[in-house]
């Protein structure tokens, strides 16, 4: 019997089992009966001690004893089954988990005379269990800080910033994106580790890495990792013009980010926000995303966007962005 109860709840439990017991409480004389495996649970040989309620109450442990007792209760009243896992203090000063199972017996007059149940004890098994969950999970907390360090590595080869601004950068785009950082730095390690020239060409290859996964809503919560964009305001026939000059990349997203939420949020319902990029040297992917998803936030707002290219307009990129592109000032304030 014994055997195909430790059977059963190691299939339920998915652990191998160390002891299991039998027990027998008698409701009317208030006398209990265990088998060996039930004593030695508690820390004593077979027989070596009369077991009592008294005696169990108090090798509950005293954070488990009322949700024990509140079962047993139950039992005894309703006559419906229980199941439990609880802890026990051995005689030792032991901790162990235990699982109770029981079920009551009615009498020829149908009133509750006797509970008999088993006990399984789980102590090893848990141990092993959470053993083994929590080296994997230092295991997987070590493997992403050493993508994440790779991925900061990189960020500071290619684009010459410190270790806390490649952190930061990375952090910006996890959030923005609702990428787990870990992920983001995977895609970036693995970018890097397939011979990415460390020249002017790693600014566009990491544009693209990042551009599906950190091309997404222009919106953004709190600072940005500061860029080494420059930016100046200028009023032509009346209108503000935003000017922007330098490379809008990867490590410049955020920048380019903020300044055009900050001219985009202070411009009046029907006034255009006009963005002169026609000094940039460089406009990647990030780029272009960010411009695309400011576009549709405009049209939202009915606040035309147009943005001056000039040279960089005849790239395939940006005539099928869906833009309203310019090559001249003139032209975006006409």
């Amino acid at each position: 019997m014994t055997d195909l109860l430790a059977e059963a709840v190691a299939a339920i439990s998915g652990s191998t089992v160390e002891q299991v017991g039998t027990f027998g409480y008698d409701a009317p004389n208030d006398a209990w009966t265990w088998s060996d495996e039930i004593y030695v649970m508690h820390g004593f040989g077979p027989r070596e001690v009369v077991p009592t309620t008294a005696l169990m109450l108090a090798h509950q442990h005293p954070d488990d004893r009322a949700t024990t007792v509140t079962a047993v209760i139950e039992t005894m009243q309703t006559g419906r089954p229980f199941a439990s896992r609880h802890r026990i203090v051995d005689s030792r000063q032991t901790e162990r988990l235990i699982i109770s199972v029981g079920r009551a017996e009615l009498d020829g007059a149908d009133r509750i005379h006797r509970i008999n149940g088993f006990m399984v004890d789980i102590t090893g098994s848990f141990r092993r269990d959470l053993a083994e969950s929590t080296h994997a999970a230092v295991e997987a907390a070590g493997a992403s800080r050493a993508a994440i360090d790779q991925a900061k590595g990189a960020l500071m080869l290619v684009y010459g910033m410190d270790e806390d601004a490649a952190f930061n950068l990375l952090r910006w785009y996890s959030q923005r994106s609702n990428v787990k950082l870990r992920d983001l730095a995977d895609t970036l390690v693995t970018a890097t580790s397939q011979g990415m020239p460390i020249s002017g060409d790693s600014r566009r290859r990491l544009d693209e890495v990042f551009f599906g996964l950190a091309g997404g809503d222009a919106e953004t919560t709190g600072p940005s990792p500061t860029g080494d964009l420059m930016t100046a305001v200028t009023v032509e026939q009346g209108v503000p013009v935003l000017h922007i000059t330098g490379d809008v990349d990867l490590s410049t997203g955020p920048q380019f980010t903020a300044v055009l939420a900050t001219a985009v949020g202070q411009a009046d319902r029907g006034a255009p926000v006009v963005v002169d990029l026609s000094e940039l040297t460089h406009l990647g992917s990030v780029g272009l995303a960010v411009l695309t998803q400011f576009h549709r936030r405009c049209q939202g707002k009915g606040t035309p966007l147009r943005v001056v290219f000039g040279e960089l307009s005849t790239l395939p990129s940006v005539r099928s962005a869906g833009l309203s592109d310019f090559r001249t000032i003139d032209e975006a304030l006409a």
